[in-house]
Formats: C-alpha cells, sequence, structure tokens
C-alpha cells in the first residue's frame, strides 16, 4: 500500500481547523484534515432539523469573525456574503408561544411582556449588561486579537470589501475547499506569533492542497 507524508496533520474539521489547514495550505504546505463526521464544519455546520428547514449547527453569529481570516483566505472570492439579522434568537415552546430576542430591544421587551412581566421589565437591563461585558472583553483581547466587536461592524467591513474587490479578481494563492467559505464563526483565542514571511520552494507551490480524510 502506497504512503504519503504531509507537512502538516489538523485534527478535526471543525471552523478552526479549516482556517488553520487554509493558512497552512496558503503558506505552502501539503495539509491533511482528518474528520470523523461525514461532514466538515463543526459547530458552524447547516444542520436541517425539520423537512427544509436549514439553520445553523449551533453558531450564529460570526461576531468574532477576524478580518484577517476574511482576507488570508480570499472568502469573498468564494462566495462569503453575511447578512443582518433582526432576530438574536428565537425559541418556540411546545404551548405554541415563542421567545424572540430582536435586534431591538424595545421591541424584545413588548415581546416578553405577555410571557412574563419581570422578565420584561428586566431585560433592557440584562442587554447592557451584556454590551458592557462585551466591549471589556474586546478591549482587553485588542492587543492580542484583529476582531469585530459586533455584527453590525462585520457586516459593515463585509460590504465595503465587496464594493473595493471585483468579484472577477482571483485570490493570491489557493485557499482552503469551497465548503470553507460557509464558516461563519472563528473563536477568539489570540493568534499566534506570525513567522517571518518566505518565498515556498518549487515543491512546496506544486504541493499546496489541503486533503480531507
Amino acid at each position: 500500500m502506497a504512503t504519503r507524508s504531509y507537512d502538516a496533520i489538523v485534527v478535526g474539521a471543525g471552523h478552526n481547523g479549516l482556517v488553520a489547514a487554509g493558512l497552512l495550505a496558503r503558506a505552502g504546505l501539503s495539509t491533511l484534515v482528518l474528520e470523523r463526521a461525514d461532514r466538515i464544519g463543526g459547530a458552524v455546520a447547516t444542520a436541517e432539523i425539520a423537512p427544509g428547514v436549514r439553520v445553523p449547527a449551533l453558531a450564529h453569529t460570526v461576531g468574532r469573525l477576524r478580518r484577517s481570516v476574511i482576507r488570508d483566505l480570499g472568502l469573498h472570492h468564494h462566495g462569503l456574503h453575511l447578512i443582518r439579522q433582526n432576530a438574536r434568537a428565537f425559541a418556540p415552546l411546545p404551548d405554541g408561544r415563542a421567545i424572540t430576542l430582536w435586534s431591538d430591544v424595545e421591541r424584545t421587551v413588548e415581546g416578553l411582556r405577555a410571557l412574563s412581566a419581570a422578565d420584561a421589565e428586566a431585560y433592557e437591563s440584562f442587554d447592557d449588561l451584556i454590551a458592557d461585558t462585551s466591549e471589556e472583553e474586546a478591549e482587553e483581547a485588542a492587543p492580542a486579537r484583529e476582531s469585530y466587536e459586533s455584527f453590525d461592524d462585520v457586516v459593515a467591513d463585509d460590504d465595503e470589501e465587496s464594493e473595493a474587490q471585483p468579484a472577477a479578481e482571483p485570490p493570491a494563492a489557493e485557499p482552503a475547499p469551497e465548503a470553507e467559505a460557509e464558516a461563519e464563526l472563528v473563536d477568539g483565542a489570540p493568534e499566534p506569533p506570525q513567522p517571518e514571511p518566505r518565498e515556498p520552494s518549487p515543491t512546496a507551490r506544486r504541493r499546496r492542497k489541503v486533503s480531507f480524510v
């Protein structure tokens, strides 16, 4: 049986694994991605919860998606388009009612009032607390990562990037497979120090690809 060697092996084809594999391949390394599930994507994969109803399996926002990931992997050239959502979360209840957390705080409060007057009164303070906590986390992590502070920032930057780059322009280097462009979220782990740039060898240029098993 013939064997093949790889420069790098990534265990797990979740959003972090796909980004890592794409960057390794972009750097000229032959990369193998191992995934035991029958599909890639991990937390950002799309699941069909009912016939014809397809939703994110877990992650439903891209607030921590780094600008550098979009840029370095050329995601715009592979069909990435972000949508500004009006609802943050929707939770249907067994009795037919539902809880919807809207981007509009006042609209959320009015919806909660029919279910719980106490929760409706407390929601605005709760929303302010979440916003303040997110801002503190962003300030603490600012020196270590380049991320977005809110979903609106992501969409605004996405719109500007789409207008600035013609769709027909090819990426500078081959990124990971197209399925990677569907990833919506990259966690906030600090980016590792960047090595000094080097020109890949002719052999590395020929092997710049990602294999999935």
